[in-house]
């Protein structure tokens, strides 16, 4: 492994002084480990020059199969040699902002000894490229090869501005939302068409006054009074309850997908990971029993 890492940084940096200095190792190791590779192969795989040294046509076929599968095994190895105390978590920016992360101290309250690295992206967590111990997904679940077990399936209110909200009243919500402008999130296109039908309203459902690109922009841009947004109440709770954010007294509107904690094969019997995830579990479970708006929707 030594040597095969030392052949692709040296094809990479193009210079076994550069590649050197870039595995923290001297010069002369490096040369060591690439003749060392050279002679258990049988070809050479680099000439050496004045300009520096270039890949041999052995070389050059070597390399491209090799890059991958080594920054896989260096990933996985990193897994083992970092403390073994943390726990690595993957989610999506809204998620981790408004539900996970204000809870996570209770969690380290219960545990300190465990401490729980959050990452956020808009790409499904690759637990084969990646060190990630676990996840929390957005989807409907089913999931090949990982275990998966659903915190909760999301649904949507409409909210804003109690100011706002208090205009709409009990009178024509059609009429409301042709008054009031409304935020549209450009990675949820069908939100609107779905809470609108879903709410039993009649018509064409509203245009967008702003589109932005995650939900959780779309509930800052409504506590910043910019219109309407549609969100889970579970993420909102917080804002529903300091009363910054009013729903529309409307029931919500359920959808078919939800979030679900993921644990890929390796992580299943480290003993930290199952505590965040039974701790997890738990945290939804006492979330689903207790409803996060009222029927007036006044929060």
């Amino acid at each position: 492994m030594r040597a095969l890492r030392a052949f692709t940084m040296v094809a990479q940096e193009g210079s076994f002084a550069a590649a050197a200095s870039r595995l923290g190792v001297s010069r002369s190791a490096i040369s060591h480990l690439v003749a060392d590779l050279e002679r258990q192969l049988g070809a050479p795989l680099f000439r050496r020059g004045r300009e520096g040294v270039r890949l041999t046509d052995e070389g050059a076929a070597l390399l491209p199969g090799l890059r991958d599968p080594i920054d896989r095994i260096e990933s996985v190895l990193s897994g083992f040699r970092r403390d073994q105390q943390e726990v690595r978590l993957s989610t999506i920016s809204t998620f981790a902002s408004f539900w996970l992360i204000p809870r996570l101290p209770a969690f380290h309250a219960a545990r300190p000894e465990v401490r729980v690295a959050v990452s956020t992206s808009v790409q499904v967590a690759d637990f084969e490229r990646s060190d990630t111990d676990c996840a929390i997904r957005h989807g409907r679940g089913g999931w090949n090869g990982i275990e998966s077990t659903l915190l909760f399936r999301e649904s949507l209110v409409a909210v804003g501005l109690p100011s706002f909200v208090a205009t709409a009243g009990t009178g024509d919500l059609g009429h409301f939302f042709r008054e009031t402008p409304v935020i549209a999130v450009s990675t949820r296109p069908d939100d609107w068409r779905t809470w609108w039908h879903g709410a039993g309203l009649d018509g064409p459902f509203p245009k967008a006054a702003l589109i932005v690109e995650t939900r959780a922009q779309a509930i800052a841009g409504a506590l910043a009074g910019a219109g309407i947004a549609l969100a889970d109440p579970r993420l909102i709770q917080a804002d529903m309850e300091a009363r910054t954010l009013a729903a529309l007294s409307l029931p919500p509107v359920p959808l078919a997908t939800g979030y679900h904690f993921v644990t890929p094969p390796r992580s299943r019997s480290r003993k930290n990971v199952q505590l965040l995830r039974q701790w997890v579990l738990a945290e939804a479970a006492r979330g689903a029993a207790a409803s996060p708006i009222s029927n007036d929707g006044s929060g």
